[in-house]
């Protein structure tokens, strides 16, 4: 058997709630009569109250009624002990066995050793026995000589807070006197340490900002240096508005673009004011219309122009045209003769020509049938055209479906006069 240190004080005290709490956990057992039968007093001893047939109540301390345990309900099976992680069940009292006389009925639903200490004298000392042997209870001196022996820690009342309680060698529940402190500092440019003042620490630090400021300049000049902007004393620059819309472009380069494009690069370095863009293409979509003949087109000073109307500029003439065509023998016909036309030969087929008919003499009533070709699929054919007071032509424009192609250009009434003709056929 373990030895028990304990004053008597303390054991009269734990005597004392050992019998109240075994009063307060006996339950009446009984039938209904016999609960009937005893005083309030002697109910006032009872908790908890089984009635046998009837379940297991619960006696309300202040009006005395009994109140059914959830699941007793007149149920006679026994209570279900608690285990570390479930709740136990209401019911009857397990049924003590012989040999359980000593026991109390435990929270796991078991009948268990109850704690019995028999506390003996001797000479005027209390104390237990441990088999044969007295063991006396300890003195007052002997629990403080256990204080004293437990007081250790060199921790002086300055290293402790001020709130805070401590033990050392000298003492317990000693009350330290490191106390706190606050600072308030203001940011600047560089950085800084805060530190507690001696024998104090810090509880809470406030940085105050440095007050900040935007400034604008305007520069009057170009300048190949840079401007220093600085914030007046005591403030911090948050923004720098730089406004340039007075400074003039004093650089005279000349940059040519490769290309078209909504942004033209002008270059890294930015040294042009000029911006050629002569050999960008265009990319508009207008259509010029020119109003005469020539070799250079004028596309309008803007350049707004992609497409040119060439339908109302002047042929540069016959002759230009006649210079790239394959000369004919001239020939001399009647206007009204039935035979009427000329051949062209050693054509390919699948090609297409362009074939002139000129005459120095056309004269006679109106004309009769339309210009026609055999042996090609006539494309285009023109009327009788006066180029000028000597001749006229007419133009055919065909594709050959055989190599000897025949020309039939309009004819005369029957009374015209004889002609002149030559004949021009594209090779």
């Amino acid at each position: 058997m373990g030895l028990i240190n304990l004053t008597q004080h303390t054991l009269e005290r734990i005597i004392k709630n050992t019998r109240d709490r075994i009063q307060d956990v006996t339950p009446f057992v009984g039938t209904q009569s016999e609960w009937n039968a005893l005083s309030v007093s002697e109910k006032a001893k009872y908790k908890i109250v089984h009635l046998t047939g009837n379940g297991t109540y619960k006696r309300d301390a202040t009006t005395g009624d009994l109140v059914s345990i959830a699941g007793s309900g007149g149920s006679s099976s026994p209570m279900t002990g608690a285990t570390a992680n479930a709740d136990g069940t209401a019911g009857t009292v397990p049924q003590p066995l012989a040999g359980d006389q000593d026991k109390v009925l435990q929270g796991d639903g078991t009948w268990g050793h109850k704690l019995v200490i028999d506390i003996v004298e001797n000479n005027g000392v209390y104390g237990y026995m441990n088999g044969n042997t007295f063991v006396p209870f300890k003195s007052q001196a002997d629990i403080d000589a256990a204080v004293t022996a437990a007081r250790v820690g060199n921790a002086t009342a300055a290293d402790v807070k001020s709130d805070k309680t401590f033990t050392n060698a000298s003492g317990s529940g000693l009350v330290g006197t490191f106390a706190s402190q606050e600072k308030t500092v203001t940011a600047g440019t560089s950085a800084a340490s805060v530190t507690p003042d001696s024998g104090k620490w810090l509880s809470k630090v406030t940085y105050n900002p440095t007050p900040s400021q935007e400034k604008s300049t305007t520069p009057t000049t170009r300048s190949a240096t840079a401007a220093t902007i600085t914030p007046d004393s005591g403030k911090l620059l948050s923004k720098v508005t730089v406004n340039t819309n007075s400074v003039p472009n004093t650089n005279s380069g000349t940059y040519t673009a490769s290309s078209r494009s909504d942004s033209i690069d002008m270059g890294a370095t930015n040294t042009y004011r000029y911006v050629k863009t002569s050999g960008v293409p265009n990319s508009n979509s207008g259509t010029y219309t020119p109003s005469s003949n020539g070799s250079a087109l004028d596309m309008g000073a803007t350049n707004t122009y992609r497409y040119v109307n060439t339908n109302t500029v002047y042929n540069l003439g016959v002759s230009a045209a006649k210079a790239n065509l394959e000369h004919v023998t001239s020939i001399t016909i009647s206007m009204d003769d039935s035979n009427f036309g000329f051949i062209v030969k050693g054509l390919t087929k699948n090609e297409t020509y362009i074939s002139i008919v000129e005459t120095t003499s056309v004269s006679g009533s109106s004309l009769r049938n339309n210009a026609s070709v055999l042996n090609a699929n006539l494309i285009e054919a023109s009327d009788w055209t006066t180029v000028s007071s000597s001749y006229r032509v007419c133009i055919f424009i065909y594709k050959a479906t055989n190599t000897n192609v025949t020309l039939l250009p309009r004819k005369r009434a029957t009374g015209g006069s004889v002609g002149t003709y030559r004949l021009y056929t594209s090779t």
